[in-house]
């Protein structure tokens, strides 16, 4: 249902009609951009629509890994061997690529190291609480100053 209203002398305002209508028209302001939010230049042509903006910025915001967890070396390297599935609407195939050879590279680094623990052990470490014996102010004070009740 459309929204209409009905102002102070009488007339009826369409203002889904209004909006269809001036869709296209600069806003006010200095973002330039037209009523639907679409980015435009100085002639009001569209340069990005307004929807590939806000894909654009929730990909920035999102940081979904696609790898999966590997928690050895040797498994990196099974992983590594393995080909790999393109996807066909991924625009960060190449960037995703070099990011994996970097990794592989760095773990063939740290081969000839020792295997360290891992993330459950470093978790682990994390949450361990060394609790001590909470004491009061006034005995804290006492202890901390040389003069005592006799």
């Amino acid at each position: 249902m459309p929204k209409t209203y009905v102002t102070a002398n009488n007339r009826t305002i369409d203002m889904d009609a209004l909006r269809l209508k001036n869709e296209d028209v600069r806003a006010v302001g200095n973002m330039g951009v037209n009523a639907r939010g679409d980015q435009i230049d100085n002639d009001n042509k569209p340069v990005e629509t307004r929807n590939r903006r806000v894909a654009k910025q929730y990909n920035k915001q999102t940081n979904v890994v696609n790898q999966p967890v590997v928690s050895s070396i040797a498994e990196a390297k099974k992983l590594a061997e393995q080909p790999k599935i393109v996807e066909e609407e991924n625009s960060v195939d190449v960037e995703e690529e070099l990011a994996t050879e970097a990794e592989v590279d760095f773990m063939e680094d740290t081969a000839d190291k020792p295997e360290v623990e891992g993330l459950a052990a470093a978790i682990a470490r994390a949450r361990e609480v060394k609790q001590e014996e909470l004491v009061p102010p006034r005995k804290q004070a006492q202890l901390n100053s040389g003069v005592k009740k006799i």
